[in-house]
């Protein structure tokens, strides 16, 4: 069985369960949080196959948020890739998926350089500020 075309965006598991499988490559696991294998969850109806836990799959997307605006500051790239993965974030939060106080607290026990660190701070900042916006 092909996993991306089972589990993958637009497939029967998506419109079946409402979310879709976007798989990746163990090579970025250094940016998940401390024991995020130890938070792996079974995907209902298939034997061996695991999704991260929420929060690991949020702190991940803001540590890829960060980086990838720190690469455009220092022109290794030319746009963010962010908004998405915070107006995403945001959703999760307000409609009580996430814990935005968690969330910042996994967030800053990633393993980091200094300017990361102010980086994941500006982000966080950001989806918080939204979180609170009337909707």
């Amino acid at each position: 069985m092909e996993l991306v075309g089972e589990l993958g965006e637009d497939n029967s598991y998506h419109h079946a369960h409402g979310f879709y499988a976007d798989f990746v490559d163990l090579r970025l696991a250094d940016a998940f949080p401390k024991g995020w294998r130890d938070r792996l969850v079974p995907m209902p109806g298939f034997t061996n196959v695991v999704a991260l836990h929420p929060m690991d799959m949020a702190a991940s997307k803001v540590n890829a948020t960060a980086r990838s605006r720190l690469d455009r500051r220092f022109g290794r790239r030319e746009s963010d890739r962010g908004l998405k993965d915070i107006n995403t974030l945001v959703t999760l939060i307000r409609a009580g998926y996430l814990d935005a106080e968690e969330l910042s607290k996994q967030v800053f026990q990633l393993e980091c350089e200094p300017a990361c660190i102010a980086e994941y701070t500006q982000v966080m900042e950001e989806i918080l500020a939204r979180v609170t916006e009337s909707a």
